[in-house]
This record gives structure tokens, C-alpha cells and sequence, in this order.
């Protein structure tokens, strides 16, 4: 039986078929179908997303007496064929599928509950305008259906995976996180039963890291094996900034799954991704975007990346394809299945893992970056990603309520008046007392405490008031915004920086064995809203400093802050370091390295300087010894 191998990256796509879209099972093509696992092992594709339209797998009537009075189920408008409703025809159809996607060695994600796809809801007739994520009796069919679907796949080898279903957020509301909650544990608890030899996953889309949030990171990390992002840059707060393929689009999918892995403590895929359109990015800009994701993704340790979707649905005539313009050019390939330029770099891409087998051995972590777990966290977050790529130095996170990880520095972000609770926070203290470095961005509405006795800086006023602080630090001019002035004077703090009016920046102060730096200004969150096209925004000399006074002291740097960086460690004790371009135009910058350089892929190395071809990566090989 396939299972999931997390020794190996999965690239692939979400799956409709070239020739019918959403109406694949209806307008059965088997002949197409086998076209289009052909192509797509072709191009190099190891793990398709499939979709069991749940209207079509469960095609579940109600039968009406009198006055409307409720009566029996019916199955296309016949008897039930079985107590799940579970039409036997699409079963076999799916079978076909699997089977022929495991001549082709491509594992396949069986996304269960497909009741909400490319903007339109897909349900029984049955549950037709009941709460479909609380109704009783919507809940019990959903449970049966997968119990029954579930159950009798099983046994298909492609198989390596159970999607709870396609956004299934989306279904409808719900009041709480507790309704929330209730769906997902009966929809886990129906594919358990059934089967525990493969992961259960998420297949949501936008959570949130504030646990009182309806639908919550929290929540997954209990129930769940593995969570997913979907990251769009239209529907993803600070992601549509600047043009596709610049480093906020480009570090979107590899820094929103960290967000996810660090909150819920599980492995994330990234599931679906794409522009969204050539009006959004043109077909260029498109594929210069998904090469850097792939390699920031598998730098960054994700379990595999998954492109929405195989074929353009332009071609088709019904809902949602009639009414949504959204939804029709999204493929790797146009609808005569002509390969679009996605597509060659999907396959370039898997020519080049062959050569890693898969996934890489996991990334150095210099530093671990704090999420407040009872406020949405995300901008804070995705901001500091973006700076530690520019210092260069790498971060991972975790949720503020969880059980410290041990590191050598920690980075809190002060997010509202709950960042972090009492005892968490003084956990954090005492790791400090140890020797750890502390690093606290905090912006002028937040609220921390204790704080003067662990900074030694006395926040002297805050008040409301829209303005910029500027700061002259490393010959270059930063410019801090903010809604709430903070005035800060050093007390007992050793002053880094201060700006033009005197009113402390930066500082650092002794606190037992370890050091608390303080930065006056909520500079992740300037990061992730305003960025810069260039990924030479200097906000990112407060973590620069952070990082060399901390003593973070990396194996390679190079002199370009368009190229992000990350280092691993090999099984015969040398550094692998992948470097990403992230810039639209090609680079060429000085390299320092301890060590020997011994091999250098992707890149050209001359006398110390390392030229790397637009929107692509380089691979070298340092020998420490």
C-alpha cells in the first residue's frame, strides 16, 4: 500500500480533466483522462489532487408525501443502491483513475468532501439549504459517504493521502470554532476509522493563528496530520504587492506554510498556488513566480507544491466556468493540452530534483520567531520572514502559547494587548536569564509586561498620531511609520540607534546571562505591507544588527540582497547552500564562504562572484574542512 513519504518533495497539480472540467465524472472520457496522465507524468508530476464531486458521488434525493411531510432518500431518483448513497458507477470511474495514475508512478490526494469548488457549491439534492457544516442530518451522509468512500478505496495504491475536501471552509458558516471543530472531528473520525495507514488533511483555506478564530490553526494542529495553504496573492493580506515575480509574491507560499507548520506543529503542503489569471500575471511573470516558489518551497522543508491547475477550463459552457472569468485560464496547460510555460518549469524542476532524490536534509535555524496564538499574527509574521531572508539568517516559528523550542535567540513580535500569555511569557524570560538573545519589535499600540525591568527602556508617551520616524543607521536612512507615536528613552538599555528627534530606536540591555534588544516600531508589519521591489528595504538592518551582535555567523553570504539564502547539512558533513534569485533580472554579486567551494549548479562562479539568471537558484557545495 502507498503511503506518504515525507523523504520526498511532491510537485504536481490539482486535476480536472482537459476535456469536461467539474463535469469530468458526468462526461466520463476515458481515453482523455489516459491523455492527460500521459502528458502530465511527462512533465515530470509525481501527485495529483482529485476531486470526487461530492454531488455526483453521493447523488442523494428526498422523497416528499403529503403537504411537503419529509419521507425516505432517494438515489437518482431511485431506491438507495447502499445506506451511503454512494454511487457505485462513479466509483468505478475513480478506480480507473488511480489505477492508471499508478502505471504512471503519480500518487494521488483524494480531496473527499467537494462540495465547494471555483466558487460554486456542489451538493445533494437532498442537503440542498441546510447548514451543511452544523445541519444533523447533512452531517450524518457526509459521515457515511466518507466512511463508504474511504472503505472501499482503500486498497488503491496511488492513493497516499485524505483530503478532508476542498475548502470545506467555505461550505457555510458556522458561529463558532466549536461548530467548526465538530465538522472536522466527525469528517476525521469517518476517514480513521476506516483507514489509519494514510495522513488525514486539511485542504482549508485562509486560517487563522488567533485560537478564538472559527476556523484556526489551533483546531488542526489537534485533529489533523498535515495542514495545507492555498496561497493566492489576491486573497492573502500584503501578498498583491508589486509585480508577480518579486519577492513578496514569490515568498508568499514558502512563508505562510512556516506560519502554519510553526501554529499547528504539523507538516504543510502547499496545495494550491498560482496567479490567478494572465490578468493578474502574464504567462512570463506566471512561471518566473512558481520556479522560485518550487525552490523556496523545497528549501523550506514544505512536503511538496501542488500548481492550480493542469488544463485551462476556457473552453467549457456551464457553471461555474459560464459565469466566473476567474476560473478559465488557470492551467500549466492550455485546454488542447499545449504545454504553457508553468508547465516547462514543472519539468525542469523534477529533472532537477533527481539529482537531490527528492527532498533536501532540513535547513539551519538561527532563530525562532515568536506568533501570538490570540491575535491574528500573519502580517507580523510574514514581515519577518521577509527581513531574516534579507539579514540573512533563517527563522522558523511558533505558536507563543507552545512549549519553547530551544534555540540560541528568540524574536517576539508585540501584536495588541495579548501577545503572549503571563506564563509563556516568563518562560521566555528565564530562557533568556540562561543566555539566550531576545529580540522584541513592538509597535506603538501593543502592550507588553513586564517591560522596563527585562529591556531597560521607559516608554516615556504613546499617543495617537499618524507620522514616520526617521532613523540614519548604516550610512542609510530608515523610515519607521507609524498610527501611535511611542516615545522611548533609554534607562538602563545601552542605545543602538535613536531618530532624528533623539527618540530611541533600537537598544539592547543585559538581562542574567543573555541580552533583550528592543526595536521602537512594528517593522515586520511595515515590511509585509509596504515591501520593496528591489528586497532592499532597509528595515532589515534592525535584524542585521540583531543577528551579528547575537552571533549568528553564516557558512556563505553573498553581497546582494535580492538573493535569499539557506544552508543544509549533508550526510558526509558538507554544506549544501541553495541560493534563490529572487530579482526579475539577472544578478551577479560577490560571494564569502568558509570553507572550500567544491561544486556549484544552476549558477556561474568567476573569481568570487556568483551570476545567477533571473527569478532562478544555485546550489553550492562547501567543504568546512
Amino acid at each position: 500500500m502507498a503511503i506518504w513519504d515525507n523523504n520526498n518533495y511532491y510537485i504536481g497539480c490539482n486535476y480536472w480533466a482537459s476535456h469536461a472540467g467539474i463535469k469530468m465524472w458526468q462526461n466520463w472520457d476515458a481515453d482523455s483522462i489516459v491523455k492527460d496522465l500521459d502528458l502530465l507524468a511527462e512533465y515530470g508530476m509525481n501527485l495529483l489532487r482529485i476531486f470526487p464531486l461530492w454531488s455526483d458521488f453521493q447523488p442523494l434525493g428526498r422523497v416528499y408525501g403529503w403537504s411537503g411531510t419529509q419521507r425516505d432518500f432517494m438515489q437518482n431518483n431511485q431506491p438507495l443502491q447502499n445506506q451511503a448513497a454512494l454511487d457505485e458507477t462513479m466509483m468505478e470511474r475513480f478506480t480507473f483513475l488511480c489505477q492508471e495514475a499508478d502505471k504512471r508512478c503519480i500518487k494521488i490526494l483524494v480531496s473527499l468532501i467537494t462540495g465547494w469548488m471555483s466558487g460554486r457549491l456542489f451538493v445533494p439534492p437532498a442537503l440542498e439549504g441546510k447548514s451543511l457544516l452544523t445541519d444533523a442530518e447533512s452531517l450524518r451522509w457526509q459521515v457515511r459517504y466518507v466512511r463508504a468512500f474511504v472503505g472501499k478505496m482503500r486498497a488503491e495504491q496511488a492513493i497516499i493521502g485524505w483530503d478532508l475536501g476542498n475548502e470545506c471552509n467555505c461550505l457555510g458558516f458556522v458561529k463558532d470554532n466549536a461548530e467548526a471543530w465538530n465538522w472536522m472531528n466527525n469528517i476525521v473520525s469517518a476517514i480513521r476509522l476506516e483507514d489509519t495507514s494514510r495522513p488525514v488533511i486539511s485542504g482549508m483555506h485562509g486560517l487563522s493563528s488567533n485560537k478564538f478564530a472559527n476556523w484556526n490553526l489551533q483546531d488542526q494542529r489537534e485533529l489533523l496530520d498535515m495542514v495545507t495553504t492555498h496561497p493566492y496573492p489576491l486573497f492573502t493580506d500584503c501578498c498583491n504587492i508589486g509585480e508577480f515575480n518579486n519577492f513578496h509574491s514569490e515568498l508568499h507560499s514558502s512563508a505562510e506554510s512556516l506560519f502554519y507548520e510553526g501554529i499547528s506543529n504539523k507538516p504543510c503542503l502547499v496545495e494550491e498556488a498560482g496567479s490567478l489569471g494572465p490578468l493578474v500575471a502574464s504567462e512570463e511573470r506566471d512561471a518566473a513566480n512558481m520556479r522560485t516558489a518550487l525552490y523556496s518551497c523545497w528549501a523550506n522543508g514544505m512536503t511538496g507544491y501542488l500548481r492550480w491547475c493542469a488544463f485551462d477550463q476556457d473552453k467549457l459552457d456551464y457553471p461555474p466556468y459560464e459565469h466566473l472569468a476567474m476560473e478559465r485560464e488557470l492551467g500549466l496547460f492550455n485546454s488542447d493540452r499545449t504545454p504553457k510555460a508553468t508547465a516547462k518549469v514543472m519539468k525542469e524542476f523534477s529533472q532537477f530534483l533527481k539529482k537531490y532524490n527528492g527532498k533536501l536534509p532540513s535547513r539551519r535555524i538561527d532563530a525562532v520567531c515568536l506568533v501570538s496564538e490570540r491575535e491574528d499574527a500573519w502580517k507580523e509574521a510574514f514581515g519577518a520572514f521577509l527581513l531574516s531572508r534579507q539579514a540573512n539568517f533563517d527563522v522558523t516559528f511558533s505558536g507563543a502559547e507552545h512549549e519553547l523550542p530551544e534555540s540560541e535567540r528568540y524574536i517576539l513580535n508585540v501584536v495588541g494587548n495579548e501577545p503572549i500569555s503571563r506564563s509563556r511569557y516568563l518562560a521566555l524570560l528565564e530562557k533568556v536569564k540562561n543566555g539566550a538573545k531576545l529580540l522584541i519589535t513592538m509597535s506603538g499600540e501593543s502592550i507588553l509586561s513586564p517591560f522596563e525591568t527585562i529591556s531597560g527602556v521607559k516608554l516615556d508617551a504613546r499617543y495617537q498620531k499618524n507620522g514616520s520616524n526617521r532613523v540614519k543607521f548604516k550610512e542609510k536612512e530608515i523610515i519607521c511609520n507609524y498610527n501611535v507615536l511611542s516615545i522611548a528613552k533609554a534607562g538602563q538599555a545601552n542605545i543602538i540607534t535613536e531618530d532624528e528627534n533623539g527618540n530611541l530606536m533600537m537598544s539592547v540591555y543585559p538581562y542574567g546571562k543573555g541580552e533583550v534588544y528592543f526595536v521602537n516600531s512594528a517593522i515586520e508589519r511595515q515590511e509585509a505591507e509596504t515591501g520593496s521591489d528591489n528586497f532592499d528595504n532597509p528595515l532589515y538592518l534592525f535584524y542585521e544588527e540583531f543577528a551579528i551582535r547575537s552571533g549568528i555567523k553564516r557558512n556563505i553570504s553573498i553581497n546582494s540582497k535580492s538573493v535569499g539564502i539557506t544552508e543544509h547539512i549533508l550526510e558526509d558533513g558538507q554544506i549544501l547552500a541553495l541560493l534563490i534569485n529572487y530579482a526579475p533580472h539577472e544578478i551577479t554579486a560577490e560571494v564569502s564562504c568558509n570553507g572550500k567551494i567544491t561544486e556549484v549548479q544552476g549558477g556561474i562562479l568567476q573569481n568570487k562572484e556568483l551570476t545567477i539568471s533571473a527569478n532562478n537558484a544555485a546550489t553550492i557545495i562547501i567543504n568546512l574542512r
